[in-house]
């Protein structure tokens, strides 16, 4: 495959693989797993431990990520603006201090001893507890996506990237989007905000065609992605544009589309403080961590009914993941539809309702409830320390790395009509 159909994760095997193909005494990871799905993160990691001789590399994994690593590391080294925190060696074989809770929860427990986030900007008192967040008491009813018939390649005479035979994603919902690295979920987000035309298949959003009628949908969905990051760099380079500037120029175009100038004032506010947003620093002097939060802050200044989120907690650390969590559960209560793709599974056990598995080679993606897929795991997919959510995308990655069967394929003629690019479609006004 050319590297420009690659997806993210798919490209940080390729950068991983590059990196690691020669022995290295030392390996500095910073962030690099994020955008791995569970399985290829464990062989990542299996493959860092199969040396025991004297030359085994040490291995340095900076990370808000502990999925899967409960029985990984011999030391933890905690940070907190610039100084250590704490130190735990336990490679001598001793029982490990998270056996019980769970490392993640420990973690979580050590950030809001310190204070909160990682910039001392939300205090551990004020964090909302996103697991037992109150909804509104009606819930919405109705279908917010539909998705009948969807199939994408990437070109002619290139397998189907993405089969979807029928979905649809009820108002109101938590939805996980899950599966591996290829599996076509940022193609599936970028579908469903109306950023992609896909010509064999009907994609309806609130009742309207998500590419066709975007200009009526967009003040309605909100997509956070990669790609604003991107356009943010560009803009920001050698100026000193702040959030404060961008903050204000979005507030005053939301405004003229009609949304309440006092409720997109406190909806700012609330997002600032939960995400620790410095207003007064140039966009262009923050870390990437940093900027995520600044993106995130303005892309869920407005309210939407359908918001898309596309692996963009991978900058942040576990309270502002949490914070942000928080957020999200409370638009839900609200009626929107929160899709959220993602890899990083820690903490989501009693946030998500549902799960929008995408499958592989040539199999169709299909929509179940969190009960369902975890009911659905076979026995010995939960390894120690780890929550049902990721025993059951374990177990529904490790079903991907098998062969399909032959009643989850297409005729072949038809999976070559839809690489072939199918029939024609009009572009929208404008």
């Amino acid at each position: 495959r050319m590297f420009g159909t690659l997806s993210d994760g798919e490209r940080r095997r390729v950068h991983l693989a590059r990196q690691l193909k020669e022995p290295r005494t030392v390996v500095l990871l910073d962030e690099a797993t994020t955008d791995l799905d569970l399985l290829t993160r464990e062989a990542l990691f299996s493959f860092l431990m199969t040396d025991t001789s004297e030359l085994a590399p040490t291995v340095v994994n900076v990370t808000h990520v502990f999925d899967g690593l409960h029985a990984w590391p011999t030391h933890i080294v905690h940070m907190h603006k610039g100084a250590l925190v704490r130190f735990h060696d336990v490679s001598k074989g001793d029982p490990p201090p998270w056996q019980t809770s769970g490392l993640f929860s420990m973690v979580a427990h050590w950030f809001q001893e310190v204070g909160g986030l990682a910039d001392g900007a939300l205090g551990s008192a004020a964090l909302p507890d996103f697991c037992t967040g109150a909804a509104s008491e009606e819930r919405p009813t109705g279908t917010a996506a539909v998705i009948r018939g969807l199939r994408f390649a990437y070109g002619h005479g290139e397998p189907l990237a993405l089969r979807i035979d029928s979905v649809e994603i009820p108002k109101g919902c938590r939805c996980l989007l899950l599966g591996p690295n290829g599996a076509g979920k940022s193609t599936l987000l970028s579908v469903l905000a109306g950023r992609r035309l896909v010509a064999n298949g009907d994609v309806h959003v609130l009742g309207l065609r998500a590419f066709h009628d975007h200009a009526q949908l967009d003040p309605q969905v909100t997509i956070l992605s990669s790609e604003w990051k991107r356009q943010v760099s560009e803009i920001t380079a050698g100026k000193s544009l702040t959030f404060a500037e961008l903050a204000s120029s979005a507030m005053q175009e939301s405004t003229t589309l009609g949304f309440d100038s006092a409720l997109l004032a406190g909806r700012m506010v609330r997002l600032m403080q939960m995400l620790g947003v410095e207003p007064a620093k140039p966009l262009g002097s923050l870390s990437d961590g940093m900027l995520r939060r600044a993106q995130i802050a303005l892309k869920l200044l407005r309210p939407a009914k359908v918001v898309l989120v596309d692996e963009v907690t991978a900058d942040l650390d576990i309270l502002a993941r949490q914070a942000l969590l928080a957020f999200l559960r409370d638009e839900a209560g609200q009626g929107a539809s929160v899709v959220y793709c993602t890899h990083i599974l820690d903490g989501l056990d009693e946030w998500a309702g549902h799960v929008l598995r995408l499958r592989t080679k040539g199999r169709s993606g299909a929509l179940l409830s969190v009960e369902k897929a975890v009911l659905k795991a076979p026995g010995g997919a939960l390894a120690a320390g780890a929550s049902g959510l990721f025993g059951a995308a374990r177990a529904m990655l490790a079903e991907d790395g098998l062969e399909p069967e032959p009643g989850e394929l297409l005729p072949a003629d038809a999976a070559a009509a839809a690489a072939s690019g199918g029939q024609e479609a009009e572009l929208p006004a404008g």
